[in-house]
């Protein structure tokens, strides 16, 4: 439920709401004039905030899940947000947040430049992620639940991606307890070469 607003001072979406018994998604959005006849001028500001329950995440995953997987993923909503602002020519992504609680919680933030145009696109992106029990992960592996094989719990990751034209680049930092992990890679999408170091 909800309403759309359009008229000569730009579209408004002030409160649009998609519900089902286990799920809540709402949506603000605002554009300019100058954004609704030119993608790439005037802005766009949105804002999404969605709190999605666990019947409703299997179903989005499918059919043939795990048995395991089904009774062991948490019950609990999984919280997702979002925040965008800008244009084709240059968007921000101020905020990016996905939290299951008791599992992990991730926030994230960017920017993206002419992402339409592969000649002059730019893309930067930086998430950050801290994870509590994700051992009900282990079925989709194709493991048992009493296999003597368990994730690591209080993992603290923090990464950050680009794309410059063809040029991808990742950069990794994971640290567990006393240990750590770090990574650079780089691939290119016309080419097709890579490199990395660990």
């Amino acid at each position: 439920n909800g309403h759309i607003q359009a008229d000569s001072t730009g579209l408004r979406i002030p409160d649009f709401r998609l519900l089902t018994p286990h799920s809540e998604i709402a949506l603000q959005a605002d554009a300019r004039p100058e954004w609704m006849e030119n993608p790439e001028q005037g802005g766009l500001n949105a804002r999404l905030d969605a709190r999605i329950g666990k019947q409703d995440v299997l179903l989005l995953m499918g059919k043939d899940l795990p048995e395991a997987f089904l009774r062991d993923y948490p019950f609990r909503p999984l919280l997702l947000q979002a925040e965008t602002a800008g244009n084709l020519t240059r968007m921000n992504v101020t905020r990016v947040r996905t939290e299951l609680p008791g599992a992990f919680a991730l926030e994230g933030s960017g920017e993206l430049r002419h992402p339409t145009d592969s000649l002059r696109r730019e893309i930067r992106l930086g998430l950050r992620m801290q994870t509590g029990d994700l051992n009900f992960l282990k079925s989709l592996a194709g493991l048992m639940p009493d296999a003597k094989i368990a994730i690591p719990d209080s993992m603290r990751l923090n990464a950050d991606f680009g794309l410059r034209a063809d040029a991808l680049s990742a950069r990794l930092d994971v640290e567990e307890g006393s240990g750590s992990l770090k990574a650079d890679a780089r691939y290119d999408l016309g080419t097709e070469a890579y490199g990395a170091e660990i």
